[in-house]
């Protein structure tokens, strides 16, 4: 498992690229739950990615995106917030 780096690589930074976070950072940033941001990224909500071993996340949001989470947060359910799809469809990412 170490040789396939399967093991131990929640919150190792060097796995992470230019504005990519671990769910419960950018939680911590936004000042929700990392539940909240965990259900966006299964939603498609926010451009995400998994690790090698496939069990955790990792998001991506540059300042542009941190803008449109942290109006996506006010919205108090995912219901309403669906109704509006300039605050669920996630920026390209121009490294893609």
């Amino acid at each position: 498992m170490k040789k396939l780096k399967l093991v131990g690589e929640l919150f190792r930074d060097e796995m992470l690229e230019d504005d990519e976070w671990w769910i419960p950072d950018l939680a911590k940033k936004l000042k929700v739950i990392p539940q909240k941001v965990h259900y966006w990224a299964k939603q498609g909500w926010i451009n995400s990615r998994r690790t090698l071993s496939g069990k955790h996340w990792i998001v991506w949001a540059d300042s542009d995106e941190l803008k449109r989470l942290r109006t996506l947060r006010s919205k108090k359910n995912s219901w309403i917030a669906a109704r509006n799809p300039e605050l669920v469809t996630p920026k390209p990412r121009d490294d893609r």
